[in-house]
């Protein structure tokens, strides 16, 4: 090929390559920087801790109880705990329960454990068990419910590490989904991405479930599990609205 087709050949074979990245990253991709090896391997080996976790018990968060390092949410910054303590001991995991013991293994803090930018003026109006509305501060409710779903929400919220959820693109490894919490009777949830795919549809999350309607019961309700992102929204519960880049939650506070 002589030097003037050539040229055409790279002015055209590089514009192809620029549209078909816009293409893939407009339909595909969810943006994000792309990560270092060092940090990719900090996410496998969180995924991996997550994972050492399935089928341990999912008990519901009952009217009253208070959060803890040592149980359910896991709302410390202390160190890492292992499937065998939480066997050992008979405790249980509610969803953010498990995105916060990645949190410690991390070595991350925990949201609502340590001062956060919320000020009194930050309302959160939020209905109780009786069906009552009540009005408190988002700084209030940090305090007393730190690693909760709607202090996850909040936290990411006002540090800007939220984006909106699009079943038409993939998300990385790690990835969180989150649907906020609402009430007594829509608490929120969250997963974790652990699989590739062409989009959401076909990737694969892990999370702490119950595999029935909330209630006061003390029994297991349900537990970790790896489950399909279409199987999980055929159940017609898991609402996701936002989305959170692991570097934006497993890397950095």
């Amino acid at each position: 090929m002589d030097t003037y087709w050539q040229a055409k050949y790279d002015k055209y074979k590089n514009k192809y390559l620029l549209f078909k990245n816009i293409v893939k990253n407009y339909f595909f991709q969810t943006g994000g920087r792309e990560l270092t090896s060092e940090e990719n391997e900090k996410v496998e080996h969180l995924l991996s801790y997550a994972k050492s976790f399935i089928g341990v018990p999912y008990r519901w968060f009952h009217t009253g109880e208070k959060v803890t390092g040592t149980d359910k949410f896991y709302a410390d910054n202390g160190p890492a705990i292992s499937r065998e303590e939480i066997d050992n001991k008979n405790l249980c995991v509610v969803c953010t329960g498990l995105t916060n013991l990645m949190r410690r293994e991390a070595g991350l803090k925990i949201p609502g454990t340590i001062e956060l930018p919320f000020s009194d003026t930050d309302i959160l109006k939020w209905t109780d068990a009786e069906g009552k509305e009540q009005v408190s501060s988002w700084k209030e409710e940090g305090l007393e419910y730190a690693g909760t779903t709607g202090i996850w929400f909040h936290y990411l919220d006002i540090n800007k590490k939220l984006e909106e959820f699009n079943e038409k693109k993939n998300y990385p490894k790690g990835t969180m989904l989150i649907a906020n919490y609402i009430d007594i009777a829509s608490q929120g949830h969250v997963a974790v991405v652990v699989s590739e795919g062409k989009t959401i549809k076909e990737q694969d999350i892990i999370h702490a479930t119950s595999f029935s309607p909330y209630s006061e019961t003390k029994d297991d309700v349900g537990k970790v599990v790896i489950q399909n992102f279409c199987e999980v929204m055929e159940e017609d519960w898991f609402h996701v609205t936002h989305v959170c880049l692991p570097e934006n939650w497993l890397l950095t506070e």
